[in-house]
């Protein structure tokens, strides 16, 4: 949707590039696609929609084509990329299990904070059915921004695994699923396996995505988030890895999460309880543990071939439980139980390991999950003067707001601040 930019290696991923470089790439982009936007003047929304391609479907859609080649040499220059799904209410297959309905307002709010926290490197903003014209402008005038969207017509719902995959251990782990489902079917592939939906739809996406992302650059930084309930006041990456290494010193993480809750176990969660304790495998279960919070989906940053593995995993434990978990389209104890997998790899703790911010800000104010399962009293000042949310605690900005949606006088504050 955007043209990228060329960008400098650091966590604001091109803050060097000169508009002028922008318009001369634009300018070669368009020559080759013909359908790339110029940074200074966006088209308005009927010639957008003229522009477009038409509808397809996956039997027409080639996989290899998913990805833009300009947004995988920008990933592949600024060694950072920010992902998100923002997919509006009238998606059949996505929305389905959502407790929420997300506007296009909420996606083109979430680009513009995004921005203005600072952050310059690539975005990829994947949709289920067509994004309205008001998402494509804010993408062409927030750039480097690209809009992947229809992929509940061109991508399929079920991981995309096969016999070879599985016996190769190729980007998966090892699990119960895969032997349940064998057993089950005497197939080892995951092709005929009731279709996936909601935000389990969402980790099919991202494996696809990702696939060609961590091929052209499997060292990127990849910052996965929400869109909806999402706020950045601060450059995310970059607050997250200082973050990090206050609490794990050592080799750089190659997956970082955030605690769901503060000084809270899965186990004990009554969320998960309700999904992960139902819908997890007994072995996934033991290496999560008894004291272990639950990990949350919506801020998740790592390298892209080891976000690609997480997903992966993740997607292949929602295919081989059973209807009524997938039903759910749940995916926190998915995540969580993948995640912990990862953990317990020793070749990854000692080169790229597994890390883990508490959601605590007296800790952290990298991230800060808001989530009702959280008693936040005396932990955030809402900062009328400089407009911001403050961890009273540290006495500074959190950088992430996730979740912000649950608490009334959040919303009212950025509201009338943003």
């Amino acid at each position: 949707v955007a043209p990228p930019a060329g960008s400098e290696r650091s966590h604001a991923g091109g803050a060097g590039a000169g508009r002028a470089v922008m318009e001369e790439l634009s300018r070669l982009a368009q020559a080759k696609s013909g359908c790339a936007l110029s940074m200074s003047a966006v088209p308005s929304e009927s010639r957008l929609e003229t522009r477009r391609a038409p509808a397809v479907t996956s039997q027409q859609f080639r996989m290899s084509e998913l990805v833009p080649a300009e947004l995988l040499r920008a990933v592949a220059s600024s060694e950072t990329l920010v992902l998100t799904v923002c997919s509006a209410s009238d998606s059949q297959k996505y929305s389905r299990g959502q407790k929420r309905p997300t506007a296009v307002a909420d996606c083109v709010r979430w680009l513009r904070s995004l921005r203005t926290a600072g952050y310059t490197g690539p975005v990829l903003i994947l949709g289920g059915t067509r994004s309205a014209g008001a998402l494509v402008n804010a993408a062409a005038s927030h750039g480097p921004t690209w809009v992947i969207d229809e992929l509940e017509a061109k991508l399929p719902t079920s991981p995309p695994l096969s016999g070879p995959d599985l016996r190769n251990k190729i980007a998966v782990l090892p699990g119960a699923a895969f032997e349940n489902f064998e057993k089950r079917t005497g197939s080892p592939g995951l092709q005929d396996l009731v279709p996936l939906s909601g935000n389990q739809l969402r980790l099919v996406w991202y494996i696809y995505t990702l696939r060609q992302i961590a091929a052209a650059a499997p060292d990127a930084r990849v910052l996965a988030v929400d869109a909806r309930d999402v706020h950045f006041q601060l450059e995310p990456l970059g607050a997250l890895d200082a973050a990090a290494r206050k609490v794990q010193p050592g080799p750089r993480c190659g997956l970082l999460f955030v605690g769901d809750c503060k000084s809270c176990s899965a186990v004990q969660d009554s969320y998960f309880q309700r999904q992960g304790v139902r819908c997890l495998p007994a072995a996934s279960l033991a290496l999560i543990g008894s004291s272990n919070p639950p990990l949350n989906g919506g801020v998740l940053l790592g390298t892209a071939k080891l976000m690609l593995r997480l997903y992966t995993r993740a997607a292949t434990l929602a295919a081989g439980a059973d209807a009524e978990c997938r039903a759910m389209g749940r995916d926190q104890h998915l995540i969580t139980a993948a995640g912990s997998e990862l953990q317990q790899d020793a070749t990854l703790a000692r080169v790229s390991p597994v890390c883990l911010l508490p959601n605590d800000a007296s800790v952290q104010a990298a991230a800060a999950n808001l989530g009702i399962n959280n008693d936040i009293r005396g932990m955030f000042r809402l900062d009328e003067e400089r407009g911001v949310v403050v961890s009273v605690p540290l006495d500074a900005p959190v950088a992430i707001l996730h979740q912000f949606d649950r608490r009334k006088a959040l919303v009212q504050f950025l509201k009338r601040d943003h």
